[in-house]
């Protein structure tokens, strides 16, 4: 290589160097948003109280460090803390820890989207990633703005209800090698006797829990004992033992949400403070809190459609019943599958003179004939509009807020009338309109449906009628069936979203909602 051709490569490969230093040094650094920041130190904070109560919740529960969380944002920020191998996109955040676990951020998607507080949360546990050839179970959040109205109070939002949620998550982490379970989950319509025998129950377990007098309240527990063999007539054996396993599997999860707060009354100092987080009361009003299980007790009990998210409900204050007159209670729980009605049949025994005089006293304390009336009206309701719904027969559209992890009854107005039924809830009056971020659609007084949480379904009984089914506007098209700005138009229904993605066949349509919110020019 002669002098000039080695004094060209030289120079060529400090050039490269000198620009990549100088990329280096230009790069923006990423700032955390202040609402971002926060969650991460209410989850500092649930490591703490932990600290304080997880013994004590549960024996033996002390792996609630060993799980990574992963914290999703609606403008694509991903977070996730404590994994040990993160995917290629996570990059590791320098000098930020909580304790001692590592954090990593994915900036791959994000979009020109603000995050700012209030958000609500929901998620789950779920397998990301691998170590040693087995997957990396997560606590997996999902973080999303609370939508509120000028009458609304932001006092609502409590990071108390936050870190509740991540001990319930972890305590579900912990069930898998400590809480056996042996049964499915309960797939299962609600019908009359379902319905009433379901409402005592509920009644029986809130009285109990209520009551101070001991046999008293073991008294109630027999009522409750004796509506769940009732109910249970019209259910076969496996739908019985699924329902019981939920009550374990969802039910001590509660649990170990109010057992926290029991148990730090008894001193727990807080370390985050309200300065540093002005939605965090620094757990000074428990009672305030424990009110809200009692209460959502009774909206359970009370909800005739439902059968299977009262496990929630029923299973928390079965296991606050058992942790009050047998303490102990878990050990089972933790050597093998165990149910906790079983657990209340063998230690409050019912005898046949209990059962004899179970009908006069469901009269007298929970005004059995009333209930009756009230579910077999509500039964009859529910049963005529989905029969309606069904008998629609044209084009059915189909729109799918799936892709923006969007649930739909999260952002329908409570106050329309709807009636569920299994995973589907009808609509005999429409759902009206939606509006989040970007995407919104108003359903012209129509009849919907909603299916499995992210699906709106509607049928045009006359689009033979018109020359075409639907009108579409759109700024760009960046595929055969992808429009950016689109903005659908039928007689059912206007939706307007930053990108979808539309499929048309003889008998349907389906539109994917593919954004939430619209990208800067």
């Amino acid at each position: 290589m002669n002098a000039r051709k080695k004094s060209f490569l030289l120079f060529t490969v400090l050039s490269f160097a000198a620009f990549a230093s100088l990329w280096a040094q230009e790069k923006p650094k990423f700032e955390l948003p202040l609402a971002v920041a926060s969650e991460l130190r209410r989850l500092e904070e649930t490591y703490r109280v932990l600290d304080f109560a997880a013994e004590k919740i549960w024996p033996g529960w002390k792996s609630y460090k060993d799980f990574p969380f992963m914290l999703s944002f609606e403008n694509g920020l991903r977070l996730l803390i404590g994994h040990p191998t993160p995917p290629k996109e996570f990059e590791l955040f320098p000098d930020h820890k909580i304790q001692d676990k590592t954090i990593y951020v994915d900036l791959t998607k994000l979009a020109p989207l603000e995050i700012k507080e209030p958000l609500s949360c929901g998620g789950g546990i779920l397998p990301y990633g691998m170590s040693e050839g087995r997957p990396i179970q997560t606590v997996s959040m999902n973080f999303y703005k609370v939508p509120l109205s000028e009458k609304e109070d932001l006092s609502k939002m409590k990071t108390e209800d936050r870190i509740l949620i991540y001990i319930h998550e972890l305590f579900h982490c912990f069930q898998r090698a400590n809480v056996q379970f042996q049964y499915g989950n309960l797939r299962y319509n609600s019908d009359v006797n379902y319905a009433l025998y379901s409402e005592i129950e509920g009644r029986a377990l809130e009285k109990a829990y209520a009551e101070s007098d001991s046999e008293k309240a073991k008294g109630y527990l027999k009522d409750f004992i004796i509506a769940r063999e009732l109910k249970r007539k019209s259910m076969t054996e496996a739908q019985q033992k699924e329902e019981s396993s939920d009550d374990v599997r969802e039910g001590t999860a509660v649990y170990s949400e109010v057992r926290t707060l029991e148990i730090l009354k008894e001193g727990y100092k807080p370390q985050l403070n309200a300065t540093d987080d002005p939605y965090y009361g620094e757990f000074k009003d428990i009672d305030s809190f424990l009110k809200k299980y009692t209460e959502r007790l009774k909206s359970s009990s009370e909800n005739i459609y439902e059968s299977k998210m009262k496990c929630y409900d029923y299973g928390c204050f079965q296991a606050l019943l058992l942790q009050r007159f047998f303490p102990g209670w878990q050990e089972p729980f933790s050597k093998e599958a165990c149910l906790m009605d079983d657990e209340l049949r063998k230690r409050i025994p019912v005898s046949e003179e209990d059962k004899a005089g179970a009908q006069k006293r469901f009269q007298d304390v929970y005004n059995f004939e009333e209930i009756k009336a009230r579910a077999q009206k509500a039964m009859e309701e529910r049963d005529s509009a989905y029969k309606a719904l069904i008998s629609l027969k044209g084009k059915a559209y189909i729109i799918s807020f799936k892709e923006v992890q969007q649930y739909v009854s999260a952002v329908v107005d409570k106050s329309k009338k709807s009636y569920d039924l299994g995973l589907i809830k009808t609509y005999p009056d429409g759902i009206g309109k939606i509006k989040f971020e970007d995407v919104e659609i108003d359903v012209h007084q129509k009849p919907a449906e909603v299916n499995q949480l992210f699906y709106i379904r509607l049928v045009d009984t006359e689009w033979k009628k018109r020359s075409k089914p639907y009108s579409l506007q759109f700024e760009k098209q960046e595929s055969d069936s992808v429009y950016k700005n689109a903005v659908i138009t039928n007689p059912l229904f206007t939706l307007k979203a930053p990108k979808v993605r539309i499929k048309d066949s003889a008998k349907r349509v389906k539109i994917w909602v593919l954004s939430r919110v619209r990208e800067k020019e």
